[in-house]
């Protein structure tokens, strides 16, 4: 290691030329986000317990932490964290989109098939609500006004 004792220019190009490069710890976490920034995991025995208490008629907290290995008292503290009550909401969001994404295929054959002329009438008025909610949503403004009888 060669000392200098000249300008402190020539003393800093000497620090940087003596430094050892970055190890890969460094380097990957260059690219990581920080700890702080980054969402926290769900545990897969908490998602375990969700999913049984979605799947499982009269389901409660007791016998869904049993399903899952979990205590209650486990199971409650981390229903109330912050990041697991957005993943489950995002969850259960998930499952009902699933789940409605049939009643239009249901509407139609009541609709089409059923006696009940009532029955009928409401599946049509259903489809009909459904249609415009969604072009509100998608931004097509469809609006009632824009439909004549029998169209």
């Amino acid at each position: 290691m060669r000392w200098s004792y000249g300008r402190p220019e020539e003393r800093a190009a000497d620090r940087v030329a003596q430094t050892p490069p970055c190890s890969p710890v460094q380097r990957q976490s260059e690219t990581m986000p920080p700890a702080k920034h980054r969402e926290p995991i769900v545990p897969a025995k908490v998602k375990v317990a969700v999913d049984y208490l979605f799947t499982t008629p009269n389901s409660d907290f007791r016998s869904a932490a049993e399903h899952a290995g979990l205590t209650m008292k486990k199971l409650r503290s981390a229903m109330m964290q912050p990041h697991v009550l957005r993943w489950l909401l995002a969850e259960k969001q998930a499952r009902l989109e699933a789940a409605s994404a049939g009643n239009i295929g249901a509407l139609l054959e009541v609709r089409d098939k059923a006696d009940n002329s009532m029955a009928r009438v409401a599946a049509a008025k259903s489809l009909e609500q459904m249609l415009d909610a969604v072009s509100l949503q998608t931004g097509i403004n469809r609006s009632p006004a824009q439909r004549g009888p029998g169209l």
